[in-house]
């Protein structure tokens, strides 16, 4: 139960930190190819994550 809590807080937080990156982009409108439109498939993600037991 403990290792599931973390593994989906660690999604969260992952997301979480993608879409800021992605904002801090687009604010600045920084270029780059590395971080050009960072982006999570939140669904695919938490099927993944969900049917990896």
């Amino acid at each position: 139960m403990i290792t599931s809590a973390a593994g989906y807080f660690g999604l969260m937080a992952g997301t979480g930190l993608i879409a800021d990156v992605d904002y801090l982009l687009k604010k600045f409108k920084a270029e780059g190819e590395f971080f050009a439109n960072p982006e999570v498939n939140l669904p695919i993600a938490v099927t993944q994550w969900c049917c990896w037991w």
